[in-house]
């Protein structure tokens, strides 16, 4: 029984931990229709897009915790999928990286083991 316990409130630590969410914050008063996470393509740079375009929105993660979500593949889709909900036919990543330590966000004083973890937010575009 005790095992049990320990296992669920590891569980419960572990995926609250976890929980990408993201904020969309409109740049335009332009209301689209949704659109399939698959069909939104994906940039690094806005030269690279072969399009003219416009944006019309800003994709903030949060809650992107050190331990959980280092990976940038999940931090990517989350971008597309909330690129998606707004009918944007691209998102232009950009990268953002943070010394984190194991109690939160470091101010290069807090002691705990650091690492540096990468936060990417993307930039919502639609064709002209």
């Amino acid at each position: 029984m005790k095992k049990f316990f320990a296992l669920l409130i590891i569980s419960v630590v572990v995926s609250g931990c976890s929980m990408i969410s993201a904020n969309y914050i409109p740049s335009s008063g332009i209301k689209l229709q949704s659109v399939s996470a698959n069909d939104v393509q994906v940039y690094y740079n806005p030269q690279e897009v072969p399009f003219k375009y416009k944006e019309v929105g800003r994709i903030f993660l949060k809650n992107i915790n050190y331990w959980a979500d280092r990976d940038p593949a999940g931090q990517i889709s989350k971008i597309k999928d909330e690129a998606a909900k707004y009918g944007a036919d691209a998102v232009i990543i950009v990268n953002g990286m943070r010394r984190e330590s194991s109690f939160g966000v470091m101010n290069g004083t807090a002691g705990g083991n650091a690492g540096d973890v990468f936060q990417y937010s993307g930039i919502a575009i639609v064709k002209e």
